[in-house]
Formats: structure tokens, C-alpha cells, sequence
């Protein structure tokens, strides 16, 4: 199966390589294009097609999750550094808890 470039009409292999994420309703302005293995590939022909949706849906969708979870890991290791820099005190989780009423 083959599909084509919205923009320049030119044809994709679906097989040789690729989620194309772009969509307008996300807002993105960018093509990004993925080899993906074989083996991944197969999988979301298959999850595209019971599920109805669209690869770059399907993609989008495995994207948004881990990049939260990365961000959040990220701004937890900013934090880290900044109270490490600063020697500022450290409050014990039980503490945090019963100040913000999440005491058992």
C-alpha cells in the first residue's frame, strides 16, 4: 500500500518507512518522518486498521505519554540540582503529607 505527501504529492511507502506525524488539529507545522522495524510497522497496520484510526494518530498518541513522563522526570532533576546547589533543607514526605492533608 502506498499513500501520498499531502503538500507535494509525492508517494510513501507505508512498508520502506513511516509515520508521517502532521496534523492540523494538533498544531504542528512540521513533517516528522520514522523508519520504523518491520515488526513495529506490521503492528500498527494492524492496530490502524481495528482500531479505524490512523497511523499518525496511533503515533501521536504513543508520543504524548512518555514525553509528559520525560518532562516531568526532567523538571524532578532541575529541582534535585537546584536543592543540592542551595543546601536549602529538605521537608520528610511524611511531613509534606500531613501539611497538605494526605495523611492516612
Amino acid at each position: 500500500m502506498t499513500y501520498r505527501a499531502i503538500r507535494t504529492g509525492a508517494e510513501l511507502s507505508f512498508a520502506s518507512a513511516v509515520a508521517v506525524l502532521y496534523r492540523r488539529k494538533w498544531g504542528m507545522r512540521r513533517m516528522l518522518a520514522l523508519e520504523l522495524p518491520t515488526e513495529w510497522e506490521a503492528r500498527l497496520g494492524r492496530l490502524a486498521a481495528q482500531t479505524g484510526r490512523g497511523p499518525a494518530d496511533l503515533v501521536l498518541q504513543a508520543l504524548a505519554e512518555p514525553l509528559d513522563e520525560i518532562e516531568d522526570l526532567a523538571i524532578a532533576e532541575l529541582r534535585w540540582k537546584e536543592h543540592v546547589k542551595n543546601g536549602s533543607e529538605a521537608i520528610p514526605l511524611q511531613e509534606v503529607m500531613r501539611r497538605h492533608d494526605l495523611a492516612d
